[in-house]
């Protein structure tokens, strides 16, 4: 999984992490992706649902050795690039944990650990 990841990120440079099942399908699992907040355990911010606990690991792995980045993205990008869309309400501010699930489109993009990519 780690070496689809990466070829994936590696032809595109970044890509929705909601539009991941479309290019890997074996990331479909029963756990959902969510945000981990220090000190917090469960922070209701939802990144991807429906997904394997060996992605979560994976994209954490990736993210903490900074192979890998993210940052906020647009929901419209995200829906236009194929990702799934949730009909939850949105991240709108930094705070550690919300009342209710709230959805997070995030941008995964090539951090500065990213392996030399060769034409």
């Amino acid at each position: 999984m780690r070496e689809q990841i990466l070829r994936l990120i590696g032809q595109r440079v970044e890509f929705p992490l909601n539009a991941f099942r479309n290019k890997i399908p074996e990331i479909t699992g029963e756990y959902d992706f969510i945000f981990p907040s220090k000190g917090v355990e469960n922070s209701n911010i939802l990144l991807m649902a429906r997904v394997s606990e060996q992605f979560i690991l994976t994209m954490r792995d990736l993210i903490s050795a900074q192979v890998l980045t993210f940052e906020p993205a647009d929901p419209l990008l995200v829906s236009l690039d194929g990702g799934e869309f949730y009909d939850i309400p949105l991240v709108k501010r930094r705070q550690p944990a919300y009342k209710s699930l709230h959805w997070l489109p995030l941008m995964i993009k090539r951090g500065r650990n990213f392996p030399k990519v060769t034409s």
